[in-house]
């Protein structure tokens, strides 16, 4: 304040009192004008982010504290600045728990607090589970109907338990526990799945026709997370299956001869790399998994195999609103598999494309691209609702982006063609290309609404392929 006084001084009448008050003055104007150009300069010094003493966490009614600060790379003791408050509060909103998250600086007390302010979603989600089989929409013979029951933070430790059980031609149930914090710690994870399902005409067979397969499984992992970038995990898996064929004349089942009935165990390990702020849509970064399983037959000599498996998807952001997405999937089979471990191209699975025929193979390898734009940046939004259900309508997000994709995926390994008089559109080896263009929506608790339209580049005839997916494409 001692500073300023020259400054006021100097707006009284300065002129009154002769030659001396006009040196007086002159030399006030000087020391002013040092003032005003050093004053930004003090400023600026003064808005230089400060070293963090604590860091404050606000609206998490549910999620447990410690979620949140195990995915922060800012600590205490770390200097906040404008590019990691912004990393931070990216990975915090990619973790499904929140609609919005503020991060600021504040003082609590003589402290350098970090304000870490969230609004939470709501968390759990019953709903309808359907499923129609493309290859018979036109009739519905081969339909699937159940319910599902979802808790995206359960104990709120950002634990994700579904339940779902179904019927139709598909019969069965599934379970699924994901843990990401064994303890108080983001070190350790544990995963957990069990599934039973018995299909009619399963897909996964060329000549399916009277066939019902019957499977059952367990797997469990566990992960141990290097850093916020980095994590390995192994997991392991043992699953029941069998095939049978329907004698329609007396309603009778056996065993099809063709097709052994394996009970399999797998064992993987595998390495994850992720430098992604914002995962449903990310504009920087790459993403890696890399992983080796062993798979054997506990009650069959024939099934024993290895399978490597890489998948690479990296983004750039190239121009304002415009950035460049990459996916490369490749994995190899060596051994002696199954028919039902073989990997599917089709339009439901990997490739984007509207040709109908399949192809399958113990090799493959997946390139995907996309160039993506933002019209509208993700912006937040408030909902009117009854004041019980307000918290959770409050800071919701919205946005629009398109992108424009190209596909292109080989599979090889398992030379022939099923018989065409058949089975014209199921093929074992060969490539297949698509392209087209998507209508993005940011939307809250889903995150991506997709409406995509694609054609086939190597059987244009084939015509056009409209589809809604819910999540990103890679």
């Amino acid at each position: 304040m001692n500073l300023l006084k020259p400054l006021i001084r100097f707006t009284s009448p300065l002129f009154t009192s002769g030659r001396s008050n006009l040196l007086r003055a002159l030399s006030q104007l000087s020391y002013a004008l040092i003032l005003v150009l050093f004053i930004p300069c003090i400023s600026s010094a003064q808005s230089t982010p400060a070293v963090i003493d604590t860091i404050i966490i606000e609206g998490n009614r549910t999620t447990k504290s410690f979620v949140i600060l195990s995915e922060m790379k800012l600590s205490s003791g770390m200097v906040a600045t404008p590019e990691l408050i912004d990393q931070d509060k990216q990975r915090l909103e990619s973790l499904g728990l929140f609609s919005r998250v503020e991060l600021y600086p504040g003082t609590i007390g003589n402290e350098q607090a970090l304000i870490v302010e969230v609004t939470e979603l709501w968390y759990i989600w019953p709903g309808i589970y359907l499923e129609i089989d493309e290859e018979e929409i036109e009739n519905l013979q081969r339909t699937a109907y159940g319910g599902h029951i979802n808790h995206d933070n359960f104990r709120g430790r950002r634990e994700h338990l579904s339940l779902i059980g179904f019927t139709g031609y598909r019969r069965g149930g599934q379970a699924r526990w994901k843990i990401p914090y064994l303890f108080s710690t983001r070190e350790w994870g544990m995963n957990v799945e069990m599934k039973w399902m018995e299909e009619d005409e399963p897909g996964i067979l060329a000549e399916r026709e009277d066939i019902t397969s019957l499977s059952r499984s367990l797997r469990a992992s566990l992960g141990r997370r290097l850093n916020l970038e980095s994590s390995y995990s192994i997991s392991s898996s043992i699953e029941e299956r069998q095939f049978y064929e329907r004698n329609v004349e007396n309603g009778s089942e056996y065993v099809e001869p063709d097709t052994d009935n394996d009970i399999l165990f797998e064992l993987t390990g595998g390495y994850h790399y992720d430098t992604r702020y914002y995962n449903p849509w990310p504009t920087q970064g790459v993403n890696l998994d890399i992983s080796f399983s062993v798979s054997n037959s506990l009650n069959s000599g024939d099934v024993l195999y290895v399978r490597p498996l890489l998948s690479l998807s990296a983004y750039k952001l190239v121009a304002p609103r415009i950035y460049l997405a990459g996916r490369i999937y490749s994995l190899a089979t060596f051994g002696s598999s199954p028919v039902f471990r073989r990997y599917i191209i089709n339009r439901l699975k990997s490739v984007r494309t509207s040709a109908e025929r399949s192809l399958e193979g113990d090799r493959a390898l997946l390139l995907q691209s996309e160039v993506r734009y933002d019209i509208i940046d993700r912006t937040y939004l408030t909902l009117w609702a009854p004041w019980k259900l307000q918290r959770y309508t409050r800071n919701l997000k919205f946005g629009v982006s398109v992108a424009t994709f190209v596909d292109y995926g080989v599979v090889d390994g398992v030379h022939g063609i099923y018989d065409p008089a058949n089975k014209p559109d199921r093929y074992y080896a060969g490539w297949e290309a698509a392209y087209g263009a998507a209508l993005v929506f940011h939307v809250p608790y889903r995150d991506i609404i997709r409406f995509e339209v694609s054609r086939s580049a190597r059987f244009p005839d084939s015509g056009y392929l409209f589809k809604l997916r819910i999540g990103p494409a890679f």
